[in-house]
């Protein structure tokens, strides 16, 4: 046991850089990186955590209306598990199987199960930065209102340290599974494709649950009137949050105890099942994944020609970003994830309304102002999808320690800057496509919006990438051992998006202003075009510029 657990700790170490952010402390080395790290996630973590507070006691105060103000639990433990599920299949396959740490571990005389554990355990850990956004402001919109006493703040802490494990299992399972029966070869594109899909149908389960309960007056009031009538309405296709949600409601009675029971039960037999198929399926995936399938083709002439043709300096850096993404399917996940779920998360809801709502709606968007603020809402969804789009923020972390690749060979540090900043913006451009055939299909728009709303968007998220591409030059992540630490566990990545948050809200004041006054729709698209574009344009040519200094100063 002491060697799983000295297993544990040391992927703990190894995942989260404890240990190099501990050697920094004492060194005092990139304090003012540190300060500006705390204040983005304190600032972060504020905001997220005022949208979500008040949701949550909207929730509260209208369940209480009905006798079931707990309802806030059943939604949020349904919705972080979903998440959880969702991005655990990139945090499992990251950490299980494309971990540098691997050939280090493989050979030495451990048990598949404890090396496995120990991966697993980080991913749950790194599943409850997840949970605690969503779940902090239940708990405490619910004890704002209801109360709280010893067996109610026990019963949330078990059932907050035992909500990721179902989903991480269910996760695992789904990676064990397909890494044994898939080779290297198809792993890439099974693992995009697989987690496309996967988004997909959690989507449309979440659509699905909310027709569930339809426009019948008397099946809503029969369960407005029953107790726990909407929690179990809403859990219905997932017990383990009503069991969780009558757990922490009903703490410290026989029924919360047996809830309880229930709920850590079918997490302790998920663990059990899971660590006996872990024995079984770790070793054989991973070292399929080891194995190259070699090709026997003879190239004709003109094949040969095509694939070694000249191209310019420029297109070459082009393409190798290109490469450098998709060669990594969580690197490649990553970048246009939020273009495909934005698109799908806003038809899916105006579809469930049903016809007569949705032509109202439809009708009003096609008149002024509604036209107008349809087309600023639009060009704001393009620019919150680019925000959280981090191809540029972690473009130089991604080449990890095969930076010194780009250091060396005899290019210019401002046309590798330039490659990077051209392969992110098409890379957006991308992440629109959707996001426009939606709001052509719903609303229909005139030319003149359609065409508002993209370039809007794209200018918008100018300043962001740019900024994002100096922030990962200036501090990039290269000593990574597994891909999941370069993308989703950096930080280079948050800070753009805090500045893009910002943008939206003094966007979205100045649009209020300037429709309040009856500024006509043309002048207030060309003012947002003007007041993005030149910072953008700066912002890019000062990132530019500042290129051959930063690449000079980085070490490997």
């Amino acid at each position: 046991m002491s060697i799983l657990y000295k297993l544990i700790i040391l992927n703990i170490k190894n995942t989260f850089g404890l240990s190099v952010l501990r050697d920094q402390i004492r060194r005092r080395e990139k304090v003012g990186r540190s300060l500006l790290m705390v204040v983005a996630i304190i600032i972060s973590i504020a905001s997220f955590a005022f949208i979500f507070a008040n949701f949550a006691d909207a929730l509260v105060i209208t369940g209480s209306q009905f006798g079931q103000p707990e309802i806030v639990f059943t939604l949020a433990i349904t919705v972080v598990q979903l998440m959880l599920l969702i991005l655990g299949i990139f945090l499992v396959i990251s950490s299980f199987y494309f971990s540098d740490d691997l050939s280090i571990l493989v050979p030495m005389p451990l048990k598949p199960s404890y090396i496995f554990a120990g991966k697993l355990v980080t991913v749950i850990i790194s599943e409850y930065l997840t949970a605690i956004f969503i779940f902090l402001p239940a708990i405490i919109s619910y004890t704002r209102y209801v109360g709280a006493n010893l067996w109610y703040i026990l019963t949330l802490i078990i059932v907050f340290l035992t909500m990721p494990i179902l989903p991480v299992v269910i996760s695992s399972l789904l990676a064990l599974g397909l890494m044994k029966v898939i080779n290297r070869r198809h792993r890439d594109l099974l693992m995009v494709i697989g987690s496309i899909l996967l988004v997909f149908i959690s989507l449309g389960f979440s659509m699905f649950m909310q027709t569930q309960v339809g426009d019948d007056p008397g099946a809503l009031a029969e369960l407005l009137s029953r107790r726990y009538g909407l929690v179990e309405s809403i859990g219905q296709r997932f017990p383990p949050s009503i069991w969780a949600t009558k757990a922490i409601a009903r703490a410290g009675t026989g029924e919360g105890w047996l809830h309880l029971g229930l709920f850590l039960a079918v997490s302790v037999v998920a663990v059990l099942v899971l660590s006996s198929i872990a024995e079984r399926l770790f070793y054989a995936g991973l070292i399929g994944g080891s194995e190259v399938i070699r090709k026997r083709r003879q190239l004709s002439q003109s094949e040969w020609e095509a694939k070694t043709q000249q191209k310019s300096v420029f297109s070459a850096l082009f393409w190798r970003e290109w490469r450098l993404l998709l060669r990594t399917p969580v690197f490649a996940l990553n970048g246009f994830l939020g273009a495909l779920i934005m698109p799908v998360a806003l038809v899916m809801p105006l579809l469930v309304q049903g016809g007569d709502q949705l032509s109202e709606l439809l009708a009003l968007v096609q008149t002024e102002p509604g036209s107008t603020i349809c087309t600023l809402i639009v060009a704001a969804i393009i620019l919150f999808t680019s925000s959280v789009n981090t191809i540029a923020s972690t473009s130089v972390s991604r080449e990890g320690r095969l930076f010194y690749i780009s250091k060396m060979i005899p290019v210019h540090a401002e046309t590798q800057a330039r490659a990077k900043l051209t392969h992110a913006f098409v890379g957006i451009i991308i992440g629109v496509i959707p996001i426009s055939i939606a709001y052509v299909w719903l609303v229909r728009p005139n030319f003149l919006d359609f065409v508002a709303a993209i370039l809007i968007g794209l200018t918008g998220s100018l300043l962001g990438m740019a900024f994002g591409l100096y922030i990962d030059m200036r501090w990039p992540r290269l000593h990574w051992t597994n891909p999941q630490q370069a993308v989703k566990q950096n930080f280079n990545a948050v800070i753009p998006m805090l500045l893009e948050f910002a943008v939206l809200l003094a966007s979205g004041y100045l649009a209020y202003r300037l429709i309040a006054a009856e500024v006509p729709a043309y002048l207030i698209y060309a003012a947002f075009l003007g007041l993005y574009t030149i910072p953008g344009v700066i912002v890019l040519q000062f990132t530019v510029g500042a290129a051959r200094r930063l690449y000079h100063e980085l070490d490997i």
